[in-house]
């Protein structure tokens, strides 16, 4: 399935805000704007003010730029047939056990995406070179847009839903690890790169301002490469939140940014046994975290075969639950 966006012209030339209208915030103008346009047409949780926020950050705050890329918006979800596709989600919260397929796409992808911060952002942490990208391209494109589509409305509506409790706009912190990426291997794959363009479209017209923070790390060989090829379809906002680890000390830095519960997603994404007590080969440069939640008075112990000639670097980190360091 493929989804065209053009700008089929709905909706009359913007009317000029009338001076009651101005006095008033900029997304109570832009509410003003939409309910004049689509009022009755359109279901009232898209007019919430998270999502009218976001579509104002989206545009720097140009109202008449968020009500054009509002319109385009309602004109993907009509040719997505959206409402219709999402039935099944009213009245549910954000779980990715109830979204069709997705649990069989994160294993796949390597991806979690079951924790929160405690201020409520969404966590969502994956990794790129575990990744199952032959078995990915193996599903279909209805298949997979219709879980990468359900799972979008899921997750926004639950954004939405927090960002109205907490009074703040809730986003997603998206860490992606990179160790083991072939690089050349994504770039020469025109059908992995397609798939990937299309996504990143859906997401900048139908739910923008969702992405907080953008987190890499363990940059693998010819990453640049990667980089001068996505650059181009990311806008200058979007950016602004890709934050590079080239710290030694990536896992404090996680917890700096997402608190505890960031590092123990990335050693489920990469799917280590929970607790951390398997065995598993570290090879010549790679990386690998486990994590552990101890109990008061218990111990966590581990032991290491090395080859002849071979260095290992290892460091173990003790955290409380409020995400203090308390041994290193």
């Amino acid at each position: 399935m493929t989804i065209i966006v053009e700008d089929a012209g709905l909706g009359s030339p913007l009317p000029e805000l009338e001076d009651e209208v101005e006095d008033c915030s900029p997304e109570q103008q832009l509410l003003e704007l939409l309910r004049t346009e689509f009022e009755g047409r359109i279901p009232d949780r898209i007019l919430g003010w998270p999502r009218l926020q976001r579509f104002l950050l989206g545009n720097n705050g140009d109202i008449q730029e968020a009500v054009a890329h509002f319109r385009k918006m309602i004109q993907w979800r009509q040719e997505a047939d959206m409402e219709k596709r999402r039935e099944q989600l009213e009245g549910r919260d954000w779980d990715p056990d109830i979204i069709p397929g997705l649990n069989h796409l994160l294993g796949l992808m390597a991806a979690d995406c079951r924790s929160s911060t405690d201020e409520g952002d969404l966590l969502w942490v994956q990794c790129d070179g575990l990744a199952h990208l032959d078995r990915i391209m193996d599903v279909s494109d209805e298949d997979l847009f219709n879980t990468l589509f359900l799972m979008c409305e899921s997750r926004e509506d639950h954004l939405d839903r927090a960002s109205e409790l907490s009074g703040q706009l809730r986003q997603v912190i998206q860490v992606r690890d990179l160790s083991g990426l072939s690089v050349t291997g994504v770039l020469r794959n025109h059908a992995v790169m397609g798939r990937l363009q299309q996504v990143m479209k859906v997401g900048n017209l139908a739910y923008p301002e969702t992405l907080k923070k953008m987190v890499l790390l363990n940059l693998p060989a010819g990453f640049g490469l990667l980089w001068r090829a996505l650059k181009p379809l990311l806008n200058p906002r979007t950016l602004n939140k890709f934050v590079f680890l080239s710290s030694e000390d990536p896992i404090s830095e996680l917890v700096k940014i997402g608190g505890s519960r960031l590092p123990e997603a990335l050693v489920r994404a990469r799917q280590v046994t929970y607790p951390a007590c398997r065995r598993f080969e570290i090879h010549s440069g790679s990386t690998e975290y486990a994590c552990l939640r101890l109990p008061t008075g218990g111990e966590a112990k581990w032991s290491f075969r090395q080859r002849a000639g071979h260095g290992l670097q290892f460091s173990v980190r003790y955290y409380t639950d409020d995400h203090h360091l308390s041994i290193e």
